[in-house]
């Protein structure tokens, strides 16, 4: 780092520190005109308008992502921010030009911070900052919308009825690579219906290459929008019906999905088993990460009847799928731990080529009576974790095992060494389970539904049901082997409560989601919906601290009117935001304003997919929408994020006319329900939770973060967790050093060291705004340490979090 990012970084730590005040003067040069260039250090917060510190045809300047963006009437100009090693040479602008000059440009969206110029030949005060700015009638009839993106400055089209789009933008550096997402038209009831659009190159004239966007199937009496959220959309399935039951996203964006089909479904040459065995089948296939490609796609069955349960990629690409199966004749390999089929029913678990042209082993598992699978993960050795249940105590449990006596309702957890030729443990529990993952090869973590009887253990949230309340959601941790449970908690209130979507940070809090219709579900101070939606039911969204102890915080979400919401499945952003998917037709799901579908437009009683993603306090919806056709699109829905953090959904749909993207790998619905698979774009925050914490009296103590850190941007560092009424240390630094105290990890390499006290429940909040003059790509590591008796050397140590100026 050189000295003039240090200190930029160090303000990082003095303005969150000290809360600094929107408003404050920033010092900053002035910006040349045209292909602009500054120093790349001055922090800016949004578009900037001029105010005669810049050359006249300047109208606004913004910095992000190490690019410049100059707004002028006739063009917008990118430049790349200067290298920091000045021996590199300096990148070109890109300059896009409009047909003609903008008659008007406005900027919307009045940021709190004011800047002030007092350096150069241009000095102005109070000068404001925009979210984004808009060129009216860039062409006639047509808006643009300019803004910051996930990965880089955006814009969006706003078309009237009428209006072509045929030829817009001129650049002179050739091809400009453009990431396009849905174009749409307002249909009945605040639908949108999607409409073939792509970037492309028109021609060149007089040594420039023009470029403009190809619509097609467009109504031109409607307005049309092209708009970024939605990326792509593609049917999956055959002439009968299919039914997704997993789905696995890589983190460069390839899917994997696991489905049951009655018909035929898609496969490819060379895959394992093309020709359609008897029965419904378990299927696999993987989609390339744009979805205009199945890789390729298998049946895997026998004669009878599959039902595939759950998919995950191991580190070497191999494929593993568990599921049921009532064919003898299932494909099994030789030397697995059950070749030969056993009963009326048994589980399977299978490992394909990572090209899934083979089996690299597969096996039965099961006794003479019905068999279910559940659940799936795996160790990074390879070794695969299943849960499952059995009418019989067989395969019985092995020696050494958490519980080896077999009773009825018992589930069972089976670890399979990487080979398929053994199993390392399998014990029983008694309780429901729906979901699995394995933490750092140490812990096994499980979630689903109990009932009174089932484990808990002393100081967990919740150790007991009410008198009736049939059942609860259930969370718990093993250790690798299968010898003791942990820790297991219920969650709930006095009725019907079940986990079906879980998740664990890199902290070790818990994230659950589910149906429940617990009027006094123990929903938050604070949080997104504290009111239970009177009817059949309501769902719910909570994180539990880490080894179950406690609430950070909890909401519920959705039904006004009767049970007419669901959450299935979730996943977890780095920042700490909870994504649920599942399916509602409550006309007031909640949805936010930058919704790809506001509105439900499914066929009542049938639901539509929704996608919602909270904040890391439980308190706001950062993202929701429906997404859906005119008929069912239903409850069976599932989610994976790539690299990026983007959302890959996987969901059953008998709509004819969900919104599928143009080059789809199948744009047309087939049979009575298909699978569906989509990609939306997610912004990519400027946080990530990290571990470090360590228990001190009761709980290990949650900390979260929230907010743009841009210059001027309002943020929130929030604890949870904590000894009440404590005083509390919050330790801050440019470095991490991960240094080892009495198990925990102090993260940061202490810079700036503040005092705080927590409040009568544990709790502290700690609000700021992003100072200026932080240069962009800065990481400042947060955590805190609360004096506690409980801890082990008398300090209680919250998660760090790592935060990356913007």
């Amino acid at each position: 780092m050189n000295r003039r990012a240090c200190r930029g970084a160090a303000l990082v730590l003095t303005g969150l520190l000290a809360s600094t005040c929107a408003g404050e003067a920033a010092a900053q040069g002035a910006v040349p005109s045209r292909a602009v260039r500054t120093s790349g250090w001055e922090t800016l917060s949004g578009f900037v308008a001029n105010h005669g510190q810049w050359d006249a045809e300047v109208l606004f300047f913004a910095r992000g992502n190490g690019v410049e963006a100059t707004l002028t009437r006739e063009a917008i100009v990118l430049q790349p921010l200067p290298p920091r090693d000045l021996d590199e040479p300096a990148a070109s602008p890109i300059v896009m030009r409009l047909p003609g000059p903008a008659p008007l440009v406005e900027g919307e969206g009045v940021l709190p911070t004011a800047h002030h110029f007092i350096l150069g030949t241009g000095k102005a005060s109070d000068v404001p900052g925009y979210v984004q700015v808009i060129y009216r009638d860039v062409a006639p009839g047509i808006d643009m919308v300019v803004r910051r993106g996930a990965e880089g400055f955006a814009y969006d089209l706003h078309v009237e009825a009428g209006v072509s789009v045929s030829d817009l933008v001129d650049t002179p550096t050739g091809p400009i690579e453009q990431r396009m997402g849905d174009s749409w038209q307002p249909g009945a009831g605040g639908s949108r219906e999607s409409v073939v659009s792509r970037f492309t190159m028109l021609g060149t004239e007089s040594g420039r290459s023009r470029f403009g966007f190809e619509v097609s199937g467009r109504d031109i009496d409607r307005p049309l929008v092209i708009d970024p959220t939605f990326v792509w959309g593609t049917y999956l399935g055959g002439p009968s019906q299919e039914a997704v039951r997993d789905l696995h996203v890589a983190a460069d964006g390839t899917t994997y999905v696991a489905m049951k089909t009655w018909g035929e479904g898609p496969t490819t040459p060379g895959a394992f088993l093309t020709d359609k065995p008897d029965g419904s089948n378990a299927w696999i296939g993987r989609l390339s990460p744009d979805g205009t490609t199945l890789e390729w796609g298998t049946y895997l069955g026998g004669s009878e009847t599959e039902n595939i349960l759950g998919v995950e990629v191991d580190q070497d690409g191999t494929v593993v799928v568990v599921g049921d199966t009532w064919s003898a004749d299932f494909p099994t390999t030789a030397g697995s731990v059950q070749p030969v089929f056993a009963g009326a029913n048994d589980m399977f678990v299978s490992r394909l080529e990572a090209d899934g042209s083979n089996l690299v082993w597969s096996t039965f598992y099961g006794g003479d009576d019905n068999d279910h699978a559940y659940s799936l993960a795996l160790f990074s050795s390879g070794e695969v974790l299943i849960a499952g249940d059995s009418d019989t105590p067989e395969p019985p449990a092995t020696p050494g095992a958490y519980d080896t006596v077999f009773d009825a309702g018992d589930r069972m957890i089976v670890r399979f060494a990487a080979d398929g030729a053994s199993v390392v443990f399998q014990t029983y529990i008694f309780a429901g389970i729906r979901r699995m993952t394995v933490v750092d090869d140490a812990h096994i973590y499980f979630a689903g539904n109990a009932v009174e009887g089932s484990p808990v253990t002393p100081g967990a949230l919740k150790t007991s049901m009410a008198a009736g309340d049939p059942v609860d959601g259930y969370v718990a941790m093993m250790d690798a082997m299968g010898t003791s449970l942990e820790w297991a908690t219920f969650i709930g209130g006095d009725d019907n409560d079940f986990v079906n979507g879980f998740v664990v940070d890199a902290a070790g809090a818990i994230y659950v989601t589910g149906p429940t219709q617990s009027d006094n579900f123990p929903v938050t101070a604070g949080a997104f919906d504290v009111t239970y939606g009177a009817g059949g039911g309501d769902t719910f969204v909570a994180k539990i601290l880490p080894g179950g102890t406690g609430l950070c915080w909890a909401t519920y979400i959705a039904a006004c009117c009767g049970g007419g919401t669901t959450m299935w499945d979730m996943a977890l952003n780095t920042a700490g935001n909870a994504i649920v998917v599942g399916s509602s037709n409550e006309p007031n799901f909640p949805t936010t304003p930058d919704a790809f579908q506001p509105m439900y437009i499914g066929s009542f009683p049938f639901g539509d997919f929704h996608l919602t993603e909270f904040d890391a306090f439980g308190e706001a919806l950062v993202y929701s929408t429906y997404y859906g056709g005119s008929s069912g699109d239903t409850i069976e829905a599932y989610i994976g994020l790539d690299a990026e953090q983007d959302a890959y959904v996987a969901l059953k749909s008998s709509s004819h006319d969900i919104p599928v993207s143009p080059g789809a790998f199948d744009s047309t619905h087939g049979g009575s329900t298909d699978t569906v698979v989509a990609k939306f774009d997610l912004d990519l925050l400027p946080w990530e939770v990290l571990g470090g914490g360590m228990k001190g009296t009761d709980h290990i103590p949650n900390l979260a973060g929230t907010g743009e850190l841009t210059a001027g941007a309002p943020g929130r560092l929030s604890v949870r967790g904590a000894l009440p009424s404590s005083v509390s240390f919050l330790v801050a630094g440019l470095t991490a050093i991960h240094h080892p105290l009495e198990g925990g990890i102090l993260v940061p390499d202490p810079a700036i060291v503040l005092v705080l006290s927590t409040d009568t429940e544990g709790g502290l909040d700690v609000p700021f705004t992003w100072p200026t003059g932080v240069p962009a790509e800065i990481d400042v590591w947060i955590q805190m340490w609360i004096p506690d008796a409980g801890g082990p050397f008398g300090y209680a140590a919250t998660n760090a979090l790592k935060m990356t100026s913007q």
